[in-house]
């Protein structure tokens, strides 16, 4: 790709390998402004190379089909590369478009004066996708005519970006159907000094893209595409697009047979491959990459969650509903997966399909997922599922998966039916001081004599507002000296330590009153408790 200044013109014959085909520079039109007017011509390489050598071919008069109006190299010129590295400030160099920042590679004053024709720079290996060209003046040009420029890299680019072709998973099965997408798998070799990054999209609708051309080519608008005479008409190209329900890149995966990160299940996808070498002499090699995909349980489903707003750390009864989307030819599910970050009682699940209750088979909680298994498929009907459980974070996401027991390992995630219609906030929580909650201390007498009655101290407490808390839980006697500091037995939302009634030195501490202070170390907000202790024998 090229962009030009004022006054240089036809960059793209620098590199068409055809001396008869030539750029052009001339004298600059009005005033001398940096970037925006005189001498200059950006290059995108259309990837990053190693580059370490440069070489310029002019023109002599009467040179091929040049005739004679040659003026030699010019009057000197400034070479910049950039590997795309983003500039740190607001804007790119006007006009170029790439907000990247570029370095100088040399500067050669006075090349015409030197009655040089032919100019070959070389230069320590350097990362270069961008290459800006720009004259030390914008007068004493003349008429300069330069036939060929070349990069040389020596060895394999730094950075190559591949993108696939629209993958379609529905044509793929034979079924035109979308499937759910487990994952992505590759074989590749990586040497030390390279890498490879791999992202994807996805979506079940294409559109498309018509560029409208005239009789000899030139591409023109629709409108004056069908206001023009049949016989001036040109082709109509199509391009396909991605849809509107198509959504963004997603993250780099981190390795082979990785969760599919972009929604799912879908028709099509798109992949893109970033190779890359901090040494020219080795490049990743990539044998293969494959995507992993079954049969969907139903064509699309969203749910919705209420009440969005709920009080922090206080039993609140949700109501997810489901509305799952079929043609008739779906298996449908029977499992359900939420992930909910605090336990559920689960005596208060409910399940509504259509408008009959239904009791689940199987009810329970695995780490922050709540599954529920149901005595039939559900392919068409609307479904609710009640539960009661308490929140802590701000903006909780409750989500939902479906399950098959005929696939197990299959999980279909449910898409939000509108924007945020899976997240619950909590409005008092930004207000609330207090981050300490729940604070039990059991029991506030204890025994440690190794009877097994009473032989430690269990203490517990809910941190709020804090999605890491590095809590300090510490015994001190009455004079202030710490005898103890405690590690976690749990680190979940609810934080649980326990004392053995031991000091830090090993030995049993001696009756009497002890203190037991919480710290979180917060910024702000109440992040402190002391509760006072009593050990007996």
């Amino acid at each position: 790709g090229f962009i030009e200044g004022d006054n240089p013109g036809s960059s793209p014959n620098l590199f068409d390998g055809n001396l008869n085909t030539n750029h052009t520079m001339t004298d600059c039109r009005g005033q001398f402004s940096e970037w925006t007017e005189g001498t200059w011509f950006r290059i995108d390489l259309g990837a990053t190379f190693f580059i370490d050598e440069m070489f310029i071919y002019s023109m002599r008069p009467d040179e091929g089909t040049l005739g004679f109006t040659v003026a030699g190299t010019g009057p000197g010129h400034t070479v910049n590369f950039s590997d795309g590295t983003p500039t740190t400030g607001a804007t790119s160099i006007s006009p170029v478009p790439e907000t990247v920042d570029y370095t100088e590679v040399f500067t050669h004053e006075h090349p015409n004066r030197d009655r040089l024709l032919y100019l070959r720079y070389l230069f320590k290996a350097r990362k270069a996708r961008y290459v800006l060209f720009h004259g030390t003046t914008c007068r004493s040009w003349g008429v300069t005519k330069w036939g060929e420029m070349q990069f040389f890299s020596p060895g394999y680019p730094a950075q190559v970006a591949l993108q696939s072709a629209f993958i379609d998973l529905g044509q793929e099965a034979g079924d035109e159907r979308p499937k759910v997408i487990k994952a992505l798998h590759w074989d590749a070799e990586l040497p030390p000094d390279t890498q490879m990054q791999l992202r994807s999209r996805s979506g079940n609708t294409l559109s498309e893209v018509y560029t409208f051309h005239n009789k000899i080519g030139e591409e023109i608008t629709e409108e004056k595409w069908n206001s023009s005479p049949k016989v001036l008409r040109g082709a109509v190209d199509t391009s396909l697009v991605v849809g509107e329900d198509w959504g963004a890149w997603s993250n780099v995966y981190q390795f082979s047979g990785e969760t599919f990160q972009s929604d799912s299940p879908r028709r099509f996808v798109l992949l893109e491959m970033i190779l890359s070498s901090e040494d020219p002499a080795v490049a990743p090699t990539v044998y293969s990459v494959s995507i992993e995909f079954e049969q969907a349980l139903v064509q699309g489903a969203h749910g919705s969650v209420v009440p969005r707003e709920a009080m922090p750390n206080e039993d609140t009864r949700f109501t997810y509903t489901l509305w799952p989307q079929t043609d008739g030819l779906d298996s449908g599910f029977d499992r359900l997966r939420f992930t909910v970050p605090e336990p559920v009682d689960l005596q208060s699940v409910e399940v509504i399909v259509g408008n009959e209750n239904l009791i689940p088979t199987a009810v329970g909680m695995q780490a922050d997922s709540l599954l529920i298994d149901l005595p039939q498929a559900i392919a068409g009907d609307s479904l609710q599922v009640s539960f009661t459980t308490r929140l802590l974070r701000n903006a909780t996401v409750i989500a939902l998966d479906l399950g098959s027991s005929e696939s197990p390992g299959l999980w279909q995630s449910v898409e939000p039916a509108e924007r945020r219609a899976n997240v619950v906030l909590l409005p008092d929580l930004p207000n609330n001081e207090t981050l300490i909650e729940d604070l039990v201390v059991a029991q506030a007498l204890f025994t440690p004599n190794g009877d097994g009655i009473n032989d430690w101290l269990d203490i517990s407490f809910v941190v709020l507002k804090m999605s890491t808390p590095d809590a300090r839980v510490e015994i001190f006697d009455l004079a202030g000296r710490r005898v103890a500091r405690l590690a976690p037995t749990a680190t979940d939302d609810r934080l649980s330590f326990t004392w053995t009634g031991r000091a830090e030195d090993g030995a049993l501490v001696p009756p009497g009153t002890y203190l037991c202070r919480i710290d979180l170390g917060a910024a702000q907000g109440e992040d402190s408790s002391l509760r006072a202790i009593a050990v007996a024998y």
